[in-house]
């Protein structure tokens, strides 16, 4: 004899362990992201200004006038420019050491970025432990799968229906893949982050060069005859040969990082439920033949 339910349903299921093979997230799509209270300490054991010179230039040019007063034939008077060139001198300090560089904090109260697309790598042999399922349906279930007889009783067919069955058991359930559009995970907050110094080796700039221009200094003199005005426009040139960094560390701490409207694609592969207790069952109809 062999019993068929066309259709089942089990309110709730109760599973002792349950393993997946593989969980694969989509592309992670995160709302805004807030980071609080970010630090960052940096330390070197040595800051060189490698050959570093001033080069200070004076550009100088002279306006003069000269006039005479004759009675009865005018003032006349001649004027003109000068230019004196633009001396210069160099100044050269050698190899300066910077200590006010050998310990930076940089301090940063709240910085937030948003909309924010990330990529998640797949999770492997994961190991979930208990869970309970909920609202579960079967179709073309036979019961059970070699017949079964009973001594003395003969039924030419059987229907019933609305049948429930208080709980029934199953040894494992096997499910190769289980997928959804979008995992909604909320706000993920994650708090008293502490990161791991780290050493860098010595760093080394590029020739640093730079340049300033003061104001325009204009002297007059003015002696009857004879009026001149020197202008003299100061510049300055600082060169280095290179910025050295020498056994430099760094380390940062974050009071709280907080994922607001976290939501991403989701994939279950080689699912398997152990030791399934299955309770409320409901049999709508049920053949006997």
């Amino acid at each position: 004899m062999r019993a068929t339910i066309p259709q089942t349903t089990a309110q709730k299921a109760g599973v002792t362990s349950l393993s997946v093979g593989q969980l694969s997230i989509g592309p992670v799509q995160i709302g805004r992201l807030s980071v609080s209270d970010f630090h960052v300490g940096m330390t070197t054991s040595k800051v060189m200004l490698r050959n570093f010179r001033i080069t200070v230039t004076v550009h100088l040019s002279l306006d003069w006038w000269v006039g005479v007063k004759i009675p009865f034939d005018g003032s006349p008077s001649w004027s003109g420019t000068i230019d004196l060139g633009a001396p210069d001198v160099t100044l050269s300090l050698g190899d300066v050491q910077v200590p006010a560089l050998q310990n930076l904090d940089i301090d940063i109260e709240q910085l937030t970025a948003g909309p924010i697309a990330a990529t998640a790598s797949p999770l492997t042999n994961l190991s979930l432990g208990t869970a309970v399922a909920e609202q579960i349906r079967a179709q073309n279930i036979t019961v059970p799968a070699q017949g079964f007889a009973i001594a003395g009783l003969a039924l030419a067919g059987v229907r019933a229906s609305d049948i429930s069955i208080p709980a029934v058991s199953v040894d494992s359930v096997d499910i190769g893949r289980v997928h959804g559009e979008a995992l909604p995970m909320g706000t993920l907050s994650l708090a008293n982050i502490g990161l791991p110094s780290a050493s860098v080796q010595d760093v080394q700039s590029d020739k640093i060069v730079v340049d300033g221009t003061a104001q325009e200094y204009v002297m007059h003199c003015d002696a009857g005859l004879l009026r001149i005005a020197l202008h003299m426009t100061p510049q300055a040139r600082g060169e280095i040969d290179h910025l050295a960094l020498t056994g430099l560390s760094a380390s940062a701490s974050i009071a709280a990082i907080e994922l607001q409207n976290v939501v991403a694609p989701y994939e279950l592969l080689n699912l398997k439920l152990s030791d399934v207790g299955l309770e409320q069952i409901t049999i709508p109809a049920l053949g006997v033949s």
